[in-house]
């Protein structure tokens, strides 16, 4: 819980991480504020995870800058000052990422180059090393009222497995926004979002919501496709009305579809968890270069001894 977090003075984690694993967070937060206090807020948590815990890896819950709840005529205000604060907000998070190491998957309404009081409900990526790795948008949308305010997003855009590079390796993961697991298995559709992103390669699944109840049955998703799935949602609030519509129950679940660690309904909770990854692609891909390079190296080396 977060709270206790906060007083900690040590590390919660003694050892190193392994080069086989990955050390990830899972952010259960609360609805509320606006999008520059919850870029102070995720810097802070980004920090302490960082110093405290050693994270390499966080995910916040969908449209977690600005709030599923914020009224429709606050997210429809495409001005250039809500369009700046909305830039210095993502650009806080991606600073402080940098700084400590972090890579960061966080939600966010993207009106930065949408249409007038049009938008996408999207998720963007940062590596550990700030920059930006990947931006996805939501493609199913659940309800009445985000088909008014969202546009949908492209599957062939927001659908595909990146190479996310942590502070000492990287890892292939796909990110589902909320409703976009849980409507193709609805549909049995065979194409569902998390099938596409493990036929890419994806490792980790990454799925940012703001569900008001569960629909699924989502360790089965990770057993299924053999990815480690990191579910982030939003947190029931009693003093704020407006989230009493969340259930939290964010969780980290392994690939065997066990259930690693869960957060409770209502608990602004960071879960932290260390989980086994596959070979890094990238030192395979190094491994594989040089290979090569000595091959011919010693091609060359035996051409030049025999025109001797």
């Amino acid at each position: 819980v977060m709270a206790d977090f906060w007083d900690r003075h040590e590390p919660y984690f003694k050892e190193p991480v392994p080069s086989d694993e990955a050390r990830v967070a899972c952010w259960q937060s609360w609805c509320h504020l606006d999008p520059m206090e919850k870029a102070v807020r995720a810097a802070e948590v980004i920090n302490k995870g960082a110093a405290f815990a050693g994270i390499q890896l966080v995910l916040s819950p969908e449209l977690f800058l600005h709030g599923c709840k914020t009224p429709d005529s606050k997210l429809k205000s495409h001005g250039e000052a809500v369009v700046k604060r909305d830039r210095e907000a993502l650009q806080l998070v991606a600073s402080t990422a940098g700084s400590v190491g972090v890579a960061v998957a966080m939600g966010y309404a993207d009106r930065l180059g949408g249409l007038e009081g049009r938008m996408h409900n999207s998720v963007m990526v940062w590596h550990a090393d700030g920059t930006e790795a990947f931006s996805c948008s939501k493609v199913n949308l659940a309800t009445e009222r985000e088909r008014k305010l969202f546009l949908p997003g492209s599957p062939e855009r927001s659908w595909r497995a990146i190479d996310l590079r942590l502070k000492h390796r990287q890892v292939r993961c796909g990110v589902c926004i909320c409703f976009d697991v849980d409507y193709m298995y609805m549909q049995n559709n065979t194409s569902s979002a998390p099938r596409r992103l493990a036929n890419d390669g994806a490792e980790m699944l990454l799925m940012p919501c703001a569900a008001s109840s569960m629909h699924m049955a989502y360790d089965g998703v990770a057993l299924e496709n053999n990815v480690i799935m990191i579910r982030a949602n939003m947190a029931e609030d009693d003093r704020f009305p407006l989230n009493n519509t969340f259930c939290g129950g964010s969780c980290i679940s392994g690939k065997d579809g066990s259930i690693i660690t869960k957060a409770n309904r209502s608990d602004d909770a960071l879960l932290i968890m260390q989980v086994k990854l596959g070979p890094d692609r990238t030192r395979q891909h190094r491994r594989a270069r040089y290979g090569v390079f000595s091959v011919l190296l010693l091609l060359l080396g035996t051409a030049i001894w025999m025109s001797k």
